[in-house]
């Protein structure tokens, strides 16, 4: 049901990845520019998706973008933060490598001050 409401935003937004769960993570992503060699991947996580994407915008100039979720440290799913951590690690070493601009969005679960997120920043900083 909650896929057909977030179909209707084709209308708008005629690309997108979909990499629907019956968890809390399911990740769905949608875009008025082309989505090229979109992938969703469960890196860390077997039930938890990523997705990665090259962003063609008009102009012609690609982008490449990570969206990503992952879980929190929970006292429920996750006792601590390695995979979120983990995720974002391997994240930023694939950024480092590549030299197209990048964008990474999502919910990161994370804070700006956290030493994860310094990290991160250390890791793609050129």
């Amino acid at each position: 049901m909650w896929q057909q409401h977030l179909d209707s935003l084709l209308d708008i937004l005629p690309y997108s990845v979909k990499c629907p769960q019956s968890n809390l993570y399911g990740m769905h992503v949608y875009s008025r520019h082309p989505l090229e060699d979109a992938t969703c991947e469960y890196i860390v996580e077997e039930d938890v998706p990523s997705i990665h994407a090259k962003i063609k915008l008009p102009s012609n100039t690609i982008i490449q973008a990570h969206f990503l979720h992952p879980a929190p440290p929970s006292p429920t799913e996750n006792k601590t933060a390695i995979e979120r951590d983990a995720e974002l690690v391997i994240v930023a070493k694939r950024i480092a490598k590549h030299a197209l601009p990048t964008i990474v969005t999502g919910d990161l679960n994370d804070v700006a001050w956290s030493p994860t997120t310094r990290l991160f920043v250390k890791s793609v900083d050129y």
